[in-house]
């Protein structure tokens, strides 16, 4: 979006209210929902044992119908290959939907750090953790300076084992997890996979349209809300820190479900999207379930360092504890209509039911033979 310096300072690109969410926006798409969390969730800030608070925030978010609502999505999604138009909206929505989580736990990562209700010890080791976890993710195109990050922390680590590695072997180990490739960023290499599926035919956009495009106007209804609540959340800095923590910690244990199943829908019918391996495994690297073995697991790596910070503001008392459960209560309500939505742009999707054919075949409503 172009932006057009205003009158009072010629620092100042926009004014404030267009780049904050307003409160009516709050009021629209946050507070219905966290306003009417469940009473036994809500009971759960009653819970003052720290290890307990988290089996029963785990086990929550473990029996909440989002699995369900998610094993439905893999089943729709794995059972045939989509058409053009029905790929597009899938992807669409997941980009849309996930730009902006890791932006946003860098910014929270940088709140929690001049957080002085918490020790300096603690909050400090969100903050430097943030942009650690970050960087494998974002930057994995310079493997050089991922390494310089980890060696000092992994020749730390076996120092007090009485162990050490040298340079080449801690390259060697991250280097088998996946860890040092030499990928695009995050979201150019997601841009490179719809490229690949646009050049094969496979997909009704490339990424370039796709960055351009109004996000409120190519998501499916049900998904409009959640992607309002995740940019409310990660770009509001008057919200608790505490919410914004769980909601960010319940995203990323459940997300990387939902790309495990993208993974195994992708694998299936890879030679028919015309994707590439590197392409498949864009997927497979950030689920927590369904990806190869020994991938990188990005999810989970930020699904950790999210329940960190979520348990020690769980330490500060009832009232964070329970604005901890309305931020995961408000997550898991709100993704699980953008799955929900998923699956009804498949259920719709009847073009492709036996035969497989191109953008331009379908335009024109040709099937080739087999």
């Amino acid at each position: 979006m172009a932006l057009t310096p205003t009158a009072s300072n010629p620092l100042i690109e926009k004014s404030l209210e267009h780049c904050l969410p307003s409160q009516a926006e709050l009021e629209k798409y946050v507070f219905p929902i966290t306003d009417h969390t469940p009473v036994p969730l809500l009971r759960l800030a009653e819970e003052t044992e720290p290890g307990i608070f988290r089996r029963k925030l785990l086990d929550y978010l473990a029996a909440h119908r989002i699995r369900t609502t998610i094993r439905e999505f893999a089943r729709r999604f794995t059972a045939r290959r989509l058409s053009p138009d029905g790929l597009a909206i899938v992807l669409k929505t997941i980009r849309h939907y996930h730009n902006g989580l890791r932006g946003g736990l860098l910014y929270l990562s940088g709140r929690i750090t001049e957080d002085t209700r918490l020790h300096r010890a603690k909050r400090d080791r969100i903050g430097a953790a943030g942009p650690l976890f970050a960087a494998f993710d974002e930057f994995t195109d310079n493997p050089s300076y991922v390494l310089s990050l980890t060696g000092p922390f992994v020749r730390a680590v076996l120092g007090e084992a009485g162990a050490n590695l040298a340079a080449a072997e801690i390259a060697t180990v991250l280097g088998s997890r996946g860890l040092l490739r030499q990928d695009e960023p995050h979201l150019e290499r997601f841009y490179g996979v719809v490229d690949e599926l646009h050049r094969a035919g496979t997909i009704a956009a490339s990424s370039a349209e796709m960055d351009q495009e109004n996000p409120l106007t190519a998501l499916p209804n049900q998904a409009v809300n959640a992607y309002q609540a995740r940019r409310i959340l990660t770009t509001r800095p008057d919200l608790s820190y505490a919410a914004v923590a769980a909601f960010m910690f319940a995203n990323e244990t459940l997300a990387g479900l939902l790309y495990g199943k993208l993974y195994q829908g992708f694998k299936k019918f890879q030679d028919r999207y015309g994707l590439s391996d590197h392409g498949c495994d864009y997927f497979g690297d950030h689920a927590s379930e369904d990806g190869e073995a020994g991938g990188p697991a990005f999810e989970e790596s930020h699904a950790n360092l999210m329940l960190e910070a979520v348990l020690m503001y769980a330490e500060l008392g009832q009232r964070q504890r329970e604005q901890i459960v309305r931020g995961v209560y408000l997550f898991v309500e709100t993704y699980n209509d953008l799955v929900e939505g998923l699956c009804e742009v498949i259920d719709r999707d009847h073009a492709f039911e036996k035969k497989y054919y191109t953008i331009e075949e379908y335009a024109h409503e040709r099937i080739p033979g087999d």
